[in-house]
């Protein structure tokens, strides 16, 4: 597996397909590696989580983190 963390696009620049084409060209490149691309997402991200299914990602577990 190869994370894929920090997907941030800034407001003014959302729904032009910024997001996706990066993400998408991102896990591409791990696959064509030999990897499997994983990411973390807040299941309140309604947005996000639907481009990422939208690109082949699907949910596998919830877990939480905690930062100390």
């Amino acid at each position: 597996y190869e994370q894929i963390g920090g997907v941030y696009v800034r407001p003014e620049f959302r729904g032009r397909g910024a997001g996706r084409a990066v993400t998408a060209a991102l896990a591409r490149d791990i696959r064509n590696r030999g990897k499997i691309p994983a990411l973390f997402v807040k299941t309140s991200n309604s947005a996000a989580i639907h481009l990422y299914k939208e690109i082949g990602f699907a949910d596998f577990d919830e877990f939480v983190i905690n930062y100390f």
